[in-house]
């Protein structure tokens, strides 16, 4: 999950990456990048859920400080965070590669399956037959 807060603080503050925040559920979250307070005492900051599948971080739930920083002295969130996705299983990984590499194939039916697959929207499988008459 990716939220994107709004951290407040003294002017001039370097919120570095790798600095953390915390929401009211107890997930930690992490700064993706370096972030320098501006002259409104704010800066926005993309923050990652340390934890992997689809966390629900509400809008104003990231409001902990989780590593304290000198000069900086809030953290919310305006809008809700995007969920993130459970990684990805070794067999969802060969399925998906599988899939891939037939798409790259010509007048074969993986070729026709990976094709269908990869590009209808919300289809989740498929059976092609060859009907030689």
């Amino acid at each position: 999950t990716t939220v994107t807060a709004t951290c407040t603080g003294l002017v001039g503050t370097l919120i570095p990456a790798g600095s953390m925040a915390q929401d009211e559920a107890g997930y930690k979250y992490v700064s993706l990048s370096d972030a320098t307070i501006g002259a409104s005492g704010q800066v926005d900051v993309v923050f990652l859920n340390l934890s992997t599948g689809p966390v629900g971080c509400p809008a104003g739930t990231l409001n902990k400080i989780y590593k304290a920083i000198p000069g900086w002295s809030g953290v919310t969130n305006a809008s809700a965070g995007v969920p993130g996705s459970d990684e990805e299983t070794r067999a969802d990984f060969e399925n998906r590669r599988r899939n891939s590499v037939a798409r790259n194939a010509r007048n074969i039916l993986e070729a026709i399956r990976g094709e269908i697959l990869s590009t209808v929207e919300n289809v989740v499988d498929v059976y092609v037959t060859h009907n030689p008459k």
